[in-house]
């Protein structure tokens, strides 16, 4: 979508891009967007108007005008800009030769999906490889990977394991074995030097994209590339219009997020604030079927020097104890089965009240390889304020962690405290956000349950569009309605993760056929989303090498 124009509310105009993508239930573009086309139609012309299909082209700061590609200008007050950003290419790709060759995509926007698509429908077009293992790699990765017509997705990633910039190695090793689990083939430490093409046959002189010749000389064939390396703040109107610009790109700001033309503002992936532009958030989601969440500052222990092992076992309940009887003790493991340990890790910033410029850090981390799980939590020294952290496989309680400012139990509690019956998220109140992507509160599905307007998951996602997975206020809003919970892990399995976990581990199921001809609801299904990866991970767990086709 092009740059337009949208003078605002109090006179505030804003040049905005639309095209960050996702790939939706039924690919309908429509579920992407935040509000419908009847909702900006239906204000005041005078406070907020909006203008499609016209560029803004350039700035005049010195007497506060846009000026677009229809030869028009608009006056603003405030000027904000939020032009986005573009996909990046590699060194060996030049723009010019991506547009001209067949098979080549970036994962960027609706007519970067649609292509793919359309490509991939071609018989010749089985192999798709996806270049970069972060967060929109993962995404194209599934893409690709949930294609029909694609009976091989590859993955090279220069990093030892996905998601490099939001999880650590053990946390990035687990999902690495969960996506080869699924049948995707993942290249490590390794990058592209040079692009393969071949001629096409049909006399155009077009090339047509054949694979990669890797660092190390092998050549990797493919159909189909996609390439999600990064992004490039897209600054091309500010720079035209004198406004001052990073030499790597984006439009640079200060804390304030001023540009440096008076009254004129820049946001999101355009803007460069302290020599750095910003892109997605860290993940709190399902990526390439793993459950992965990160927050906050995840990364505060790998900045500084590692301190030494703090015996917390004698403080740790109420933050002070009794000191000659601990109330738990906490061991360190370091074998490679479940491992539950407290760490003392790095000097903590004071970026949080009460906290000293040198005051330690300490991690508490939770691996179990056999259930895919990972938690890594970090504290303040004193065990009073999380700081960030990262979760795999069990993220049931990413959106609490997320809220929690001040800790009013025991760190030790997030690790290892027994749960008692199902957590409905009485803790949270009514405004305490559950669904990031569109602004979803506990409030919202507390009165859609209550209205009887949503009685099912799928009923909750189609009223609020929150995401995926069963949010922890529903299931007790359900039970204090007198409402039946209904626990299928979809419709094509009618028991729950832990019964299928259970029916698979016991009859020896080893493949995802086998799986869907023993308990399926319907023996000849291929599966969908929700089951095809829950069974890949079961299956990995088990060491059972995962196969998900359905012949």
């Amino acid at each position: 979508m092009a740059p337009s124009t949208t003078p605002s509310l109090d006179g505030v105009t804003a040049l905005a891009h639309d095209d960050a993508v996702v790939v939706p239930e039924g690919r309908e573009v429509e579920d992407l967007y935040l509000n419908p086309p009847s909702w900006y139609a239906q204000h005041q012309p005078h406070r907020f108007s909006y203008h499609l299909q016209e560029a803004v082209t350039s700035i005049s700061p010195e007497n506060n005008f846009v000026h677009t590609s229809k030869n028009r200008s608009f006056s603003y007050s405030k000027c904000v800009i939020a032009t986005g950003s573009s996909a990046d290419l590699p060194p060996y790709v030049p723009p010019e030769a991506a547009s001209k060759t067949r098979g080549v995509f970036v994962y960027r926007n609706i007519a970067d999906l649609d292509g793919i698509i359309a490509y991939a429908e071609k018989p010749e077009v089985q192999h798709a490889v996806v270049v970069g293992g972060g967060l929109l790699g993962l995404e194209a990765a599934k893409a690709a990977y949930d294609l029909p017509s694609i009976s091989r997705v590859s993955i090279v990633n220069r990093q030892a394991y996905p998601l490099s910039r939001q999880l650590d190695a053990d946390a990035g090793e687990m999902v690495l074995h969960q996506i080869e689990a699924m049948g995707v083939q993942v290249l490590t430490r390794c990058s592209p030097t040079r692009q393969i093409t071949r001629n096409a046959e049909d006399g155009s002189g077009s090339e047509i994209f054949a694979g990669f010749e890797l660092q190390d000389g092998s050549i990797h064939e493919a159909d189909l590339v996609i390439y999600a390396i990064g992004i490039r703040p897209r600054d091309d109107v500010a720079r035209s219009s004198g406004i001052q610009c990073h030499p790597r790109g984006g439009i640079i700001v200060g804390d304030d997020l001023k540009t440096s033309a008076d009254n004129v503002y820049a946001i999101g992936e355009c803007a460069s604030w302290r020599e750095n532009s910003y892109g997605l958030i860290g993940p709190g989601g399902v990526l390439m079927g793993v459950d992965v969440a990160s927050f906050g500052d995840f990364f505060v222990d790998k900045r500084l020097p590692l301190g030494r092992t703090h015996d917390l076992s004698k403080r740790i309940v109420n933050g002070a104890g009794n000191q000659d009887r601990p109330a738990i003790e906490i061991s360190i493991d370091d074998s490679d089965d479940v491992k539950a340990l407290v760490r003392s890790t790095a000097k903590a910033p004071s970026d949080r009240k009460g906290r000293g410029k040198d005051q330690s850090v300490n991690c508490l981390i939770y691996k179990d390889p056999f259930g895919a799980t990972y938690k890594k939590y970090i504290f303040t020294e004193d065990g009073k304020y999380l700081l960030g952290g990262m979760m795999v496989g069990d993220v049931s309680d990413f959106v609490k962690l997320v809220a929690i400012k001040a800790l009013e139990v025991p760190p030790s509690q997030f690790i290892i405290g027994a749960k008692k019956g199902d957590d409905g998220g009485d803790d949270l109140d009514d405004d305490a956000q559950i669904c990031s992507c569109h602004n979803v509160s506990k409030g919202d599905v507390v009165k859609c349950v209550k209205e009887g307007t949503c009685l099912t998951i799928p009923d909750l996602k189609v009223k609020t569009k929150v995401g995926t997975g069963s949010p922890p206020s529903f299931n007790a809003e359900m039970k204090k309605a007198g409402r039946a919970l209904n626990t299928n892990l979809c419709p094509h399995f009618a028991m729950s993760r832990t019964d299928l976990f259970s029916v698979i581990k016991v009859k020896g199921l080893r493949s995802f056929q086998m799986v869907m001809e023993n308990v399926g609801t319907n023996k000849t299904s291929i599966g969908c989303e929700f089951c095809k990866p829950a069974i890949g991970s079961i299956l990995s767990s088990l060491c059972v090498p995962a196969d998900l086709t359905s012949n």
